[in-house]
């Protein structure tokens, strides 16, 4: 995941005569600049499952200067196959507007970002480009699900959940979600009953 933390140019200025020079006497009152970061969260060391797909929850932190935070790549291994990746705004745990909870059974809350076929890449993450960034503003959550209608329980690697946060940095937090086991996107059955697993 990639990490922008725009701030827009600044339009305010100070002058202390007429004849001052312009690089000394005009002050941005914003930064001008672009900070860009990468972050990966690699599931090798532990490969505690695999199937269909994982919904998990994206967090900004507002304890630092952030302008938002960009998520424009995922990476995933396992299988893959026709690997659709998805986003909502919010927790993917309550819609409070909706008043139901959670949102997994919900596709029309989501928006896909990535639909595309891939070769297997069992060891090595495979980098999958966004069509669209998710931005996430300090203290704001989003929601993403990556799933694969790859037929067979190997298509994506995920983890059981070891703590209240999976990975995180200075500027965001990757929380705990949900491994879905069926092959169909947002599907609720299974051939083995319910189809979503909790704390993953």
């Amino acid at each position: 995941m990639e990490l922008d933390h725009p701030l827009k140019p600044g339009k305010d200025s100070i002058s202390h005569g007429k004849r001052d020079r312009p690089e000394l006497t005009r002050l941005a009152s914003e930064a001008d600049y672009v900070i860009r970061g990468t972050y990966t969260a690699d599931t090798r060391d532990y490969e505690d499952h695999t199937f269909s797909g994982i919904m998990f929850d994206v967090q900004c932190k507002n304890n630092l200067p952030i302008h938002h935070l960009e998520i424009t790549h995922i990476w995933v291994r396992g299988e893959l196959g026709h690997v659709q990746i998805f986003h909502c705004e919010g927790s993917i745990k309550r819609d409070s507007s909706l008043n139901r909870t959670p949102k997994h059974g919900s596709p029309e809350l989501f928006t896909k970002i990535h639909d595309q076929k891939h070769e297997p890449s069992i060891e090595s993450l495979k980098e999958m480009k966004l069509t669209k960034a998710i931005r996430v503003e300090p203290g704001q959550t989003a929601g993403i699900y990556v799933h694969s209608t790859e037929r067979g329980d190997q298509a994506i690697v995920y983890n059981n959940q070891r703590s209240k946060v999976t990975v995180e940095d200075r500027h965001f937090k990757v929380l705990p979600g949900m491994a879905h086991v069926s092959n169909v996107p947002f599907s609720i059955r299974c051939p083995w009953g319910y189809a979503w697993r909790d704390r993953r």
